[in-house]
C-alpha cells in the first residue's frame, strides 16, 4: 500500500509500506495516512489540514540562462554599442554580468539594466521585452 508521510501540514513523501502502522513505526514524527484511490492525485508538496488534502499552489520556477544565451538576445550591433559606452551605469551592469555565473531574466538587477539600456536608446522597448522574456 502507498502511505503519505505528512509533517507540519505538508506531504513530505509517499512510500510503499506493509501498513500505515508499520510506516508510523519508521516515521514517528510524521502523520501517516493511506493513499487511497480518492487521494490518488496528491503527492509530495501538497498540503494536509488534518481533514483533507489540498493541492499545493503552483509555483513557476524560472530557470537561469547562461551569460552567452543572455548576450545572444542582443544584436551584434547592440552589443558593440553597449561595450563602447562610457556611461557608468552601463559599465556597472556589464561588470555585474561579467561576474555572473548565470542570468535570471526576472532578477531586479537584470531588469533594471535592460530597461536602462532601453531608456538610453541602445535597444527598443520591443527588444527589451524580448530580452526579458522568460521562456524563449
Amino acid at each position: 500500500m502507498d502511505v503519505f508521510l505528512i509533517k507540519d501540514g505538508k506531504v513530505d513523501n509517499c512510500i510503499c509500506a506493509d501498513s500505515v502502522e508499520r510506516a508510523q513505526q519508521f516515521f514517528p514524527d510524521h502523520i501517516c495516512i493511506e493513499r487511497t484511490e480518492q487521494y490518488r492525485g496528491f503527492g509530495p508538496g501538497d498540503l494536509y489540514d488534518g481533514v483533507e488534502f489540498i493541492k499545493a499552489p503552483y509555483v513557476h520556477i524560472i530557470s537561469p540562462i547562461s551569460r552567452l544565451e543572455f548576450l545572444r538576445r542582443f544584436t551584434s550591433e547592440q552589443r558593440i554599442a553597449i561595450r563602447a559606452s562610457t556611461d557608468p551605469v552601463i559599465i556597472d551592469g556589464r561588470e555585474l554580468l561579467d561576474l555572473a555565473q548565470e542570468v535570471l531574466v526576472n532578477d531586479p538587477d537584470t531588469v533594471l539594466y535592460v530597461r536602462y539600456l532601453e531608456q538610453q536608446g541602445f535597444i527598443s522597448s520591443e527588444d527589451a521585452d524580448r530580452i526579458l522574456e522568460v521562456n524563449q
